[in-house]
């Protein structure tokens, strides 16, 4: 059917019930429906309305990949806003530079950015949660609407916005469309397919990956928190991923993880044999990725040819393709069932691509940006003739696929596709004491050439320049020249950067920076938090490598089926909590506080007794009681992690069975992994019985209550009920071997929703809320 606006895609997949984005933070997967995100997208856009946000004026996009990042744009796309995408890696500064341009009416922040107090800052994070509210007046929007304002990058140069219409995306994504829907049948028996996207959603190409062609399938996208091959495996393991959409050094990443699981791998030498003869070869590399895998989708950034042939050698398929910002990104694409090695595929539907007489790549279609957002002069250099010079230099070969041979422009583009120009890099280095001069040169990472005064400190001077940069514009290594001057170019006087390359030697080890804080400076808490940032898992904690991985294989995942799940309806009520009621005579209070509550939760309980658990239970109305999975002491059952005792294994497997229990570790080692196993059971509705004092009660009294109870309820972003026991010590104390008759109180108390990073603080207001009961 024909596309007048992207609009006509948003309704097409309205009304899906189908699964479309889920979000990982490293703690908690989130999961959303296109219906789902259709409805809160009209939220948004209703809001927008509200707050007199009309058609033409900007809205910011400030935050990390998250659904709510797709759901604002669409909003915005339905209100006729436009959006003004910013990485959320970018500085501060450069955000105010580009909100002073486009004059934005309001800045959505992402979690993982730091933006001053001001009521023109909204979150992402909260427009998942919007509720019902009136629809907004429809906005007329016709194909030259402006959808987006996407800025180049800089930390000194005034950003350069190129305007994106609806005509422009369009003319990318309908001829994909066309070539999806000549395969779709031969598709379904692996629907749904499934992208673990991870290219900023501030990228055209990352956002059309994410936002426009899934829903052609439709696909689910996934979002996740850092490079780190291991967390990329799992995610593409136990999500059943279909495809990655990366740059080119995640791959990079990826290869060496496997030469170092795989040593044979270092040696791999191409063969002219059948793809599935290759696929059986190296089954064991697809039993790492999971055996739905089989696509890596390159873009950002040009794939080196040896590293396309590696993982085409394995039996996956690699497929790139070319093209930049200004065309909305796509310019040629390989056909996924006739890809080319070593080429960038031909030209898509309708854009025209020709070879100027220098080499430059000239581009032409609806595709490609009309110009730069109030920048006359930059856009009447880009055209010619109603050419698009897109600085890059390629050939095209006899049957029109075209090769990419470099880069006319020498900027710099970081692994994670962002682009790093080497003047604004060198403005901020010669304005450090010390610098006569500065050049930057580099291919995916950004080294510095200095020429100093005597006696400069070459660290402190890269220190501090790092600190006016961008994370990602930032120096990685640093060298010194060992001339007076650096060569220039006759005439013009510019630096010859290859010769400066070619003569620079290579980067003593004592100059390159870490610029990560050592885990064994922090606590344990940060540690988790940081390893989640890094992408890391409980297997690459130096002190206990081996103790991540056992938790990882221990959580009964089993005891969440249908026949655990029957046996625990027939047991409990016929057996353990009569059992538990003929000692323990409970008295129950503050029911009432569950009116209106909904699983999931976390249960916070102070801990008296072994029979904590099943008083608990028997205390809890029973559409709450099945819910219910107690964690308990990892340490405990120690034997049974061990291998080493049949008894703690029975006693593992029974109060799994019985109880939903399930391993949590008083020490450091595997908490993570906890933390992530709590997650899965919160998305499934499923509610956490913690005992945040981490010890059972000696005369009655209540320890102070550790922190990770605030992380759990912070980063879980679930209620936390206080619930509070008296007496039971009395039942059952920890030192007897039988129990007692005698009275017993559990009272609830009114649900809590903690938020924030100071997790000590969040444990007190818990403890307190107890100890009031």
């Amino acid at each position: 059917m024909p596309r007048d606006t992207l609009l006509d895609f948003f309704h097409d997949f309205a009304g899906l019930a189908d699964e479309f984005l889920v979000h990982d933070d490293g703690f908690r997967a989130r999961h959303f429906r296109y219906d789902e995100v259709a409805r809160l997208a009209r939220a948004f856009a209703a809001r927008l309305s509200a707050a007199g946000i009309e058609r033409d004026e900007k809205i910011i996009l400030y935050g990390e990949n998250r659904p709510e990042w797709i759901i604002a744009l669409w909003g915005c796309l339905l209100q006729g806003v436009i959006a003004v995408p910013v990485d959320y890696r970018s500085s501060a500064e450069f955000v105010d530079r580009v909100d002073r341009i486009v004059r934005a009416r309001a800045i959505l922040a992402g979690d993982e950015v730091a933006l001053p107090p001001s009521p023109r800052i909204w979150t992402l994070a909260g427009l998942s949660e919007s509720g019902l509210v009136a629809a907004a007046p429809p906005v007329a929007i016709q194909k030259d609407q402006t959808a987006e304002i996407i800025f180049t990058s800089g930390a000194t140069a005034e950003p350069k916005g190129v305007v994106i219409t609806h005509r422009n995306i369009l003319a990318n994504i309908v001829p994909v469309e066309g070539e999806v829907n000549k395969y779709r049948k031969y598709a379904r028996p692996f629907h749904p397919i499934r992208f673990l996207n991870l290219l900023p959603l501030s990228h055209m190409f990352g956002q059309a990956m994410a936002t426009f062609i899934p829903p052609m399938l439709p696909g689910v996208v996934v979002f996740m928190r850092g490079f780190n091959p291991h967390e990329i495996l799992r995610q593409i393991r136990t999500r059943r991923i279909s495809v990655l959409v990366s740059v080119p050094q995640i791959l990079e990443i990826l290869r060496e993880h496997l030469q170092q699981t795989f040593p044979e791998l270092k040696q791999l030498r191409p063969a002219q044999i059948h793809w599935l003869r290759r696929w059986w070869r190296y089954r064991r590399v697809h039993r790492l990725f999971g055996w739905k895998f089989w696509c890596f989708i390159v873009g950002a950034a040009p794939l080196p040819p040896d590293l396309e042939s590696f993982f085409s050698e394995l039996g996956f398929l690699v497929i790139q393709g070319y093209g930049l910002t200004e065309t909305a990104p796509i310019v040629t694409l390989n056909h996924p069932f006739h890809a080319r090695r070593g080429t960038v595929g031909t030209p898509i539907a309708g854009v025209e691509v020709k070879i100027a007489e220098d080499g430059e790549i000239l581009v032409r279609g609806e595709n490609v940006t009309s110009g730069y957002y109030e920048r006359p002069d930059e856009t009447a250099k880009a055209f010619e003739d109603g050419w698009f010079h897109t600085g890059d230099i390629g050939e095209r070969k006899e049957d029109g696929e075209l090769v990419i041979l470099g880069r006319k422009k020498e900027m710099i583009v970081t692994p994670e596709g962002l682009n790093v120009f080497p003047e604004d890099v060198e403005t901020v280095l010669k304005q450090q004491k010390g610098v006569r001069d500065a050049a930057v040169v580099g291919t995916d990472r950004v080294h510095a050439v200095l020429i100093l005064e005597p006696g400069a400190d070459t660290d402190e001077i890269v220190r501090k320049a790092n600190t006016r940069l961008a994370d990602y514009q930032r120096v990685r290594s640093v060298s010194k020249w060992p001339y007076d001057e650096f060569p220039h170019t006759e005439g013009t006087g510019k630096l010859k950067r290859q010769e400066i390359a070619r003569g620079t030697p290579p980067p003593p080890q004592h100059a390159r920076l870490d610029l990560n804080v050592p885990l064994e400076s922090l606590t344990s808490l940060e540690r988790v938090e940081r390893m989640v940032a890094l992408g890391l898992d409980d297997s690459e904690i130096s002190d206990a490598p081996q103790a991540g991985a056992e938790v990882a294989e221990d959580f009964p995942v089993w005891s969440r089926s249908l026949p655990a799940r029957l046996a625990r309806r027939i047991f409990l009520p016929g057996f353990l909590l009569p059992l538990a009621r003929i000692f323990a005579h409970v008295r129950t209070e503050g029911l009432e506080h569950f009116d209106g509550v909904q699983p999931p939760v976390v249960f916070a309980s102070n801990h008296q007794s072994y029979m904590d658990v099943p008083v608990i239970l028997s205390a809890l109305p029973a559409r709450w009681r099945y819910r219910v999975a107690p964690a308990m002491r990892k340490e405990f059952f120690e034997q049974h992690f061990r291998g080493r005792s049949l008894t703690n294994s029975l006693n593992y497997y029974l109060a799994a069975l019985f109880f939903n229990a399930f391993p949590i570790p008083q020490r450091e080692p595997g908490a993570l992994s906890t933390l992530r196993y709590m997650g899965e059971l919160a998305n499934d509705q499923w509610c956490v019985l913690i005992f945040p004092e981490g010890r059972m009660t000696r005369q009655g009294e209540l320890a102070p209550f550790q922190p990770g109870v605030g992380m759990i309820a912070s980063k879980l972003q679930v209620p936390v009920i206080p619930v509070r026991i008296e007496g039971l010590d009395r039942v059952l104390h920890q030192t007897w071997k039988m129990a007692r008759m005698g009275r017993v109180r559990v009272a609830f108390g009114k649900p809590l929703h903690l938020t924030g990073g100071d997790y000590l603080a969040l444990a007190r207001q818990v403890e307190e809320a107890v100890r009031k009961l």
